[in-house]
């Protein structure tokens, strides 16, 4: 019941006005730090990095992540510039007409509902510092399939084609000499391939770590 798509719904009987932007690859949606509106993304893949070092990745975003909620729930600024790396179809919505909504206690359990999109983020970063130093790059991978609900085809993982090789760095947060050293070593086990220019993740194998660190993995597909 409580999902992205009933959100809306409850925007459009409350007749809140929102903007549908379709932003192309590698396009910045917003930097502004005192930003006055949210982000709901619909369709494709969107990147969070530091505002004070612009290079450097945070994570990545999905469909039904509402980019800029925590704005809402305290004081602080915006601490990122959000960039598309795929196309994406954006909402773009004030928070002041969010913050309406949500005083409506039927419409409150939303709140839990982009929450917790916005807490896997936080969630696959922290157990990212408890993973042995050899398996981060394969761990990489797995946060980026929960992250972007990554479809399974012929038991693999079919990445978007524009999450790309210099993407995958960013996100491991892996020095380039340990990245492409690990890279190589899923590639010789057949865990990661890439046909082409997009990269495959073994199901059987993202399961396996999963089951390894108590991951509870959401799965549309089965092998």
């Amino acid at each position: 019941m409580f999902s992205y798509q009933e959100f809306i719904n409850v925007l459009d009987s409350n007749k809140i006005e929102y903007a549908k932007v379709r932003y192309p690859a590698a396009e910045t949606i917003t930097n502004d730090v005192k930003d006055d509106y949210v982000y709901l993304i619909i369709e494709g893949c969107a990147g969070a990095y530091f505002y004070h070092e612009p290079s450097k990745m945070y994570s990545l975003f999905g469909e039904g992540t509402m980019v800029g909620y925590c704005m809402i729930l305290d004081a602080f600024p915006n601490k990122f510039i959000f960039k598309t790396v795929t196309e994406c179809f954006v909402y773009i919505i004030k928070k002041a007409d969010i913050e309406y909504v949500l005083t409506f206690p039927e419409n409150y359990p939303f709140n839990y509902f982009f929450m917790k999109e916005l807490s896997k983020v936080i969630y696959y970063k922290s157990l990212n510092s408890s993973i042995a130093s050899e398996d981060k790059l394969l761990h990489c991978f797995v946060s980026i399939i929960q992250l972007l609900k990554v479809p399974v085809e012929k038991g693999y993982y079919v990445f978007p084609k524009k999450i790309t090789t210099k993407i995958l760095l960013q996100h491991s947060e892996l020095n380039s000499s340990t990245f492409y050293k690990q890279l190589a070593k899923l590639r010789e086990q057949d865990i990661v391939m890439k046909q082409e220019n997009v990269w495959l993740l073994s199901q059987k194998k993202v399961l396996e770590h999963a089951e390894r660190l108590h991951i509870d993995l959401e799965e549309n597909v089965t092998i």
